[in-house]
């Protein structure tokens, strides 16, 4: 799970649009909630490379309101805001700019009525209870099985690589290089695709079970320097596990985490706390009574560095820091280590 601006799965790319003409018309048509007091409401292109500037605006009249403009030959993925960026956060409608008159859902936050929209919208219906169901069972035999059975039907689009963006750290990363495959050469420079899934995928790569780990320089809950090598290849085995008090997931995932310290009590474990608030932190850490020495990560160096975009995500090093194994959840194959290893 991610923390952004915007709903988990509904995160911001710019894009290149193929095969426009500078003749293709939109018209994005929309309803404010009734919760929601702005004037105008704004038009953004979905690029996280840079802080967004509206390229349209429009009024709203009786909470009602309508974008009329020429396809941009550069930018495919846009937010609706009302008020500036930076107000109602959390509330943004996700849409493809592409010819046609495209209908913003105010439930889903996603839009419909063109192509690729529709797309989009479909994806993330299914999705959505895939995403469900992990998060009650803490498998992601669901998400793989979802991508097995539909990325055919967007591997050459970027709605594809849009949804495996957000996904792909919780995925076998064999299924996941099959896909990468896939994709055409031309989105490999999108500059959210190759932020957010090709370049962490490659660090992926690198370090898979039986390199040595990375360094980084992290800082303590008080604000004191803290590096990963303070803690990795000390002689014992650690458990890294990368958190935040804001995750849902995370929390769910605890009590398992507990339970295979309790029955491993020769394991280390170190919790990174990812882009959280220190107090926020520390109070999680009371609710949940974690034992174990959380230090923080708040520019999520890590997630870079070892190659995950979701949390929760979890990492074993052996004494000499060697990576075993790492993984979305506490499973049956980090046990089965720990076991085979006397811990």
């Amino acid at each position: 799970m991610k923390k952004r601006n915007s709903l988990i799965l509904c995160g911001a790319v710019l894009l290149t649009l193929f095969a426009t003409s500078c003749s293709d018309k939109y018209t994005i048509t929309g309803t404010l909630p009734s919760a929601i007091q702005a004037d105008s409401v704004y038009l953004y292109p979905a690029d996280m490379s840079a802080e967004p500037v509206a390229i349209a605006a429009a009024p709203v009249v009786n909470g009602q309101f309508t974008f009329k403009n020429t396809v941009p030959d550069t930018i495919t993925l846009a937010l609706v805001h009302p008020g500036s960026i930076n107000d109602y956060p959390g509330f943004a409608w996700n849409l493809i700019l592409e010819k046609g008159t495209i209908t913003l859902d105010t439930v889903t936050l996603f839009a419909k009525g063109t192509p690729l929209n529709d797309g989009l919208s479909d994806w993330m219906e299914k999705i959505t209870p895939v995403m469900q169901m992990m998060m009650s069972d803490n498998s992601t035999n669901c998400l793989a099985e979802f991508f097995n059975e539909h990325w055919a039907e967007h591997a050459k689009d970027y709605i594809g690589p849009f949804f495996l963006m957000q996904t792909w750290a919780m995925l076998d990363i064999n299924q996941v290089q099959t896909m990468i495959a896939d994709i055409p050469e031309e989105l490999h420079n999108v500059y959210m695709f190759k932020k957010y899934l090709f370049e962490p995928f490659q660090s992926a790569l690198e370090l898979q079970p039986g390199k040595p780990f990375k360094d980084a320089q992290l800082q303590t809950l008080d604000g004191q320097p803290a590096k990963l090598s303070d803690f990795i290849g000390k002689g014992k085995y650690v458990l890294v596990d990368f958190w935040a008090s804001w995750c849902g997931p995370c929390r769910q995932t605890m009590p398992q985490l507990k339970d295979i310290v309790a029955k491993h009590p020769n394991l280390s474990v170190l919790g990174i706390a990812i882009r959280d608030k220190v107090d926020e932190t520390r109070q999680a850490i009371d609710q949940l009574s974690i034992p174990w020495t959380v230090i923080a990560d708040p520019q999520v160096q890590t997630g870079q560095l070892y190659g995950y975009d979701a949390i929760p995500f979890m990492m074993l090093f052996d004494p000499e820091g060697k990576i075993l194994i790492r993984g979305a959840h506490p499973d049956a194959a980090l046990d089965s280590i720990l076991t085979e290893n006397n811990l």
